[in-house]
């Protein structure tokens, strides 16, 4: 909203309908438009027509509107049973993020904890995974709110996460 002309939107329905759906969406200003098309061309991406046509259907119906608000909300009560156990830390992201960063305490690097953590049967992913050139990386680890099948599975990790923590 700051650079309408500067930015480039992309967006997935993998992560807001289906993960089988890998289709995205971009909105460039004009003058990006060719460049990006070229892009796109070069590196010969093909979507399955037939996935095209289902989220074309769904969009349509708005059948996506409801999957995605049904989502938002399971996503919603995932992140509100992250707060509750993790209370004691510092968690990044939105209530509707598929995702949130776990802050780590002074004493732990991101690796360490990905490998406690593994090591007791739940997996994060470190943030220097995510890192690029030099940047700085901060002790932080990424978990998956959305990974796990259940809140019974959900609760479970998080409370070994907290037990590590500890």
């Amino acid at each position: 909203m700051l650079a309408p002309e500067q930015t480039i939107h992309i967006s997935s329905t993998s992560k807001a309908l289906c993960g089988g759906f890998r289709i995205s969406f971009i909105v460039t200003p004009p003058k990006y438009k060719e460049a990006l098309e070229l892009a796109l061309y070069n590196i010969n991406l093909m979507v399955s027509p037939f996935n095209a046509e289902i989220v074309r259907q769904l969009i349509e119906s708005s059948l996506a509107d409801k999957i995605i608000r049904e989502r938002q909300e399971g996503i919603a009560i995932r992140n509100k049973i992250a707060d509750s156990i993790l209370h004691d830390y510092r968690l990044l992201g939105d209530l509707y993020c598929n995702f949130r960063w776990l802050l780590l305490p002074t004493g732990w690097t991101g690796k360490t904890f990905e490998t406690c953590a593994k090591n007791a049967g739940v997996q994060v992913y470190c943030a220097e995974r995510f890192a690029v050139g030099n940047a700085f990386v901060p002790a932080a680890v990424r978990i998956g709110i959305t990974a796990p099948k259940d809140l019974k599975e959900l609760t479970t990790g998080l409370s070994i996460l907290k037990s590590i923590l500890k």
